[in-house]
């Protein structure tokens, strides 16, 4: 979408150039409003997403703060999200490797913990299905 408006580069405080400004000011303000209706909101939580998946991990990670495999597959359940072990390994490994997580084996039994980032969520919580 092109548009056209003339006005005096050479007088910026013409009163003619001051209307087609604010022309401009109100056909930008309204092509704005138009295109932020039609845009999705990607921080949403999509469910269906694997990475929205993989996100969500790392953000319970932090609200937790300290927490086991058997207790994040619980909390992904409240999201409708089925997660098994294999899968729930594979997200991790990522999370590890992009450093959002850190892992601590102990026993039989692997912890996932906070790198600390306090306040700041990689999704919002509200779910979209």
């Amino acid at each position: 979408m092109v548009l056209y408006y003339e006005w005096n580069a050479q007088d910026l405080a013409h009163a003619t150039t001051l209307a087609e400004f604010k022309d401009m000011s109100d056909d930008l303000t309204k092509f704005l409003i138009h295109r932020k209706a039609s845009w999705t909101n990607e921080r949403r939580l999509n469910v269906n997403s694997h990475g929205h998946t993989m996100l969500l991990i790392a953000d319970l990670v932090d609200l937790i703060g300290i927490t086991f495999g058997a207790e994040l597959i619980e909390c992904l359940s409240v999201w409708n999200l089925t997660v098994d072990r294999r899968q729930l390994q594979k997200y991790v490994s990522l999370l590890t490797h992009l450093r959002l997580i850190a892992t601590k084996p102990n026993s039989s039994q692997t912890y996932y913990f906070s790198k600390g980032r306090p306040g700041r969520r990689l999704v919002n919580l509200t779910a979209t299905y």
